[in-house]
């Protein structure tokens, strides 16, 4: 049997005080079947692992997994591979790397001295009734909700508190979309704050997530009058992003920091994706 090695990265962090988000980053030569890299995904138990392999210079196809299925877009994920790649001298720190999905969209990863500023897709949303239904997904007032990317966004009322709110997962799993982002205006410090929920797709509350500033950002341009963000997400790890927003796209930048012990996780190749 074929081993592959996985490297665990927590991105977003700012160290001791914020822990970021775990995602484990396997560098191949090719992608294996689908069922190989879902194995390795669930063993791993992050909330996503990032696969990726070389196109050219500075060019990698990448694919993302939860433990329990594939997903089109992890913003966290995309930040623990750039930081690998650095770290292994895979790339060069002074030219920007693109990441190509397996739909064919392209995101790039700039460095500086420490953190690493990822482009990913500006997302439109469409406002959405605040009905029984869509209030029964959280445990605290909502003021506002959204769809978009698949996902569903709702403000929580003045008053409420990010840290308090609990998701119902039956709630949940009644509706199509990927998960519920719960958001609320600035505190001390920082300029927005969310949570995000995604039992549907094997993550139910996910530690750090970049992708979902894609819709946060917009929204709260409109409401703040402003396109350059401190983000904090509220879970128990917790993280801070740096957030601009730009034409097509939002600039999301973090630190990251790679774990010590390197993974080696069995492998049983079939066809290249």
């Amino acid at each position: 049997m074929n081993h592959v090695e996985v490297e665990t990265v927590r991105a977003f962090t700012d160290g001791a005080a914020l822990q970021g988000n775990k995602a484990g980053v396997c560098v191949l030569a090719a992608f294996p079947d689908d069922a190989a890299m879902q194995s390795i995904a669930a063993q791993m138990g992050h909330p996503e692992t990032a696969f990726v392999v070389a196109q050219g210079a500075g060019r990698y196809a990448i694919r993302w997994f939860t433990p329990t299925v594939e997903v089109p877009l992890c913003g966290h994920a995309t930040l623990a591979a750039a930081h690998v790649l650095r770290a292994r001298r895979l790339t060069s720190s002074a030219a920007p790397v693109v990441f190509v999905t397996r739909d064919g969209a392209e995101l790039t990863a700039e460095y500086d001295a420490e953190q690493i500023r990822l482009a990913l897709p500006r997302r439109a949303l469409t406002a959405l009734p605040v009905t029984a239904d869509v209030q029964a997904c959280v445990s605290l007032p909502i003021s506002a909700a959204y769809l978009g990317g698949g996902e569903l966004l709702v403000e929580l009322a003045p008053g409420a508190e990010l840290n308090e709110v609990r998701v119902d997962t039956m709630a949940l799993s009644k509706r199509e979309e990927l998960g519920v982002i719960v958001t609320s205006a600035g505190g001390e410090g920082y300029d927005y704050g969310y949570r995000y929920f995604a039992p549907n797709i094997g993550i139910p509350e996910d530690p750090v997530t970049g992708s979902v500033n894609g819709l946060l950002a917009p929204y709260w341009a409109q409401k703040l009058n402003k396109t350059q963000f401190v983000a904090r997400q509220f879970s128990a790890e917790g993280g801070v992003l740096s957030v601009a927003l730009q034409a097509d796209h939002v600039m999301v930048a973090g630190l990251a920091v790679k774990d010590s012990v390197r993974h080696v996780v069995p492998l049983s190749m079939g066809e290249a994706a």
